[in-house]
């Protein structure tokens, strides 16, 4: 059980590995600390996007701490934590999250005003959590905007001039800046930006890995209108339209409402774009499935059909299908290869090797040029005792990525490195 739990754990960084071979848009996130800052408030939103970067197929998440000064704080009255950075050489940030807690040391503190107002327009997004909102409204960057906060500290802000407070909603996001509630809202604000930038597959993945059960798309308030998804509707089929990386996860919403309303044709607009942009991102092949079905086009399965297979233990109807649509659409995602070897790895810890394996070779079949691949289906084999298959596998991994450094291990502990 040890093996399989590290080698998950391992799973993660290979994945980081792969994707830093494609070209991924960095965006540097920096989190602001000071004295008495909530301990939760920062920590949610870290651990969100930090894990964000593994499954986001083009957004590599760089996230940071910031001080005023650099030095050690204390959250929380027993926690001592050390910022990566100071104000004055933090790495230019694309995203600020601004947490609560003891935020009158954040927003007296001219250091962090002046660098949060230097920063802010050149700024992706700034996501405040709890009382942290008090921060952007001292350096004047919520004029004219709907907020929401804590409800503990709700009359309060209702009290600051050019702001209107929006109570008990999870948040509000108005373009640029989002503001959320209390405490564990910083999280589901967070999960709602990884959502707007790399879209509901990868923002449920990252749910799923933090076992955060409650979280939906959409649970906040939404205070503006998107200048891409407003020409939608007058989009034509042929051709494929210039789309802006920064509104992937927020047109896929518009594909999403489209197809809620049956308006296939619309959706299919969306999700042709979105494959035609974002060719590695398999949410947009499922999506695509499902409104050439509704359209009468010919497509191969979607993958939440494939997962019901698999799932069913349908596995040489799946592994006719993956043959069948390499064969006829050749640049077609079938199914997302991280979400399946999940589903391997979770019949390992239930020591289901045989049905692990076959789903292992069916990821390989689908998926012949991933080292993720091979790795896996050699654990598998080392799990049964079969040393000659796991020691080809492992070899087979590490040759489509040098820097597997579980698959050297474990070729040490087999004896054949």
């Amino acid at each position: 059980m040890k093996s399989i739990v590290l080698s998950f754990i391992a799973m993660l960084s290979f994945f980081s590995i792969e994707a830093q071979t494609m070209e991924k848009k960095k965006l540097n996130v920096a989190i602001l600390l000071y004295e008495g800052v909530e301990l939760f408030d920062f920590a949610g939103p870290g651990e969100v996007f930090s894990i964000a970067r593994y499954f986001s197929t083009y957004t590599d998440f760089n996230v940071f701490t910031v001080s005023g000064s650099g030095e050690t704080i204390l959250s929380q009255t027993f926690l001592s934590v050390n910022p990566n950075y100071s104000v004055v050489d933090a790495p230019k940030p694309d995203i600020i999250i601004l947490p609560g807690g003891s935020s009158r040391n954040a927003h007296q503190d001219m250091r962090v005003i002046n660098w949060l107002k230097s920063n802010f327009e050149n700024l992706d997004y700034l996501l405040t959590v709890c009382t942290g909102v008090f921060i952007a409204e001292k350096a004047g960057l919520l004029k004219n905007h709907r907020v929401t906060t804590h409800w503990g500290a709700n009359y309060s802000l209702s009290q600051k001039q050019d702001v209107e407070v929006i109570a008990w909603t999870k948040f509000v996001d108005s373009g640029k800046i989002i503001t959320s509630g209390g405490v564990s809202s910083g999280t589901e604000g967070s999960l709602h930006l990884v959502q707007k930038i790399s879209g509901i597959r990868t923002a449920s993945e990252v749910a799923k890995y933090m076992e955060y059960d409650n979280w939906k798309p959409n649970m906040g308030i939404k205070d503006y209108r998107n200048p891409y998804t407003q020409i939608i509707p007058s989009l034509e089929l042929e051709g494929h339209h210039v789309l802006d990386s920064s509104y992937f996860g927020e047109v896929e919403m518009a594909g999403y409402e489209f197809m809620k309303a049956e308006e296939w044709n619309n959706a299919r607009v969306i999700f042709e774009n979105l494959t035609h942009h974002f060719p590695k991102e398999p949410s947009n092949y499922n999506n695509l499935a499902k409104v050439y079905t509704k359209l009468g086009i010919v497509s191969p399965l979607s993958q939440d059909d494939f997962m019901k297979l698999i799932q069913a233990g349908s596995y040489e109807q799946v592994e006719r299908a993956i043959i069948e649509a390499m064969g006829k659409w050749p640049e077609w995602i079938i199914f997302d290869e991280n979400n399946v070897i999940g589903m391997g790895y979770n019949l390992l810890a239930e020591r289901k090797y045989q049905s692990a394996i076959i789903l292992f070779k069916l990821i390989v079949l689908a998926y012949p040029q991933s080292s993720n691949a091979y790795d896996s289906l050699a654990e598998g084999y080392m799990l049964i005792g079969n040393r000659e298959q796991a020691v080809e596998n492992y070899n087979k991994s590490l040759a489509l990525n040098p820097k597997n450094t579980n698959a050297k291990e474990k070729l040490k502990e087999l004896g054949a490195s």
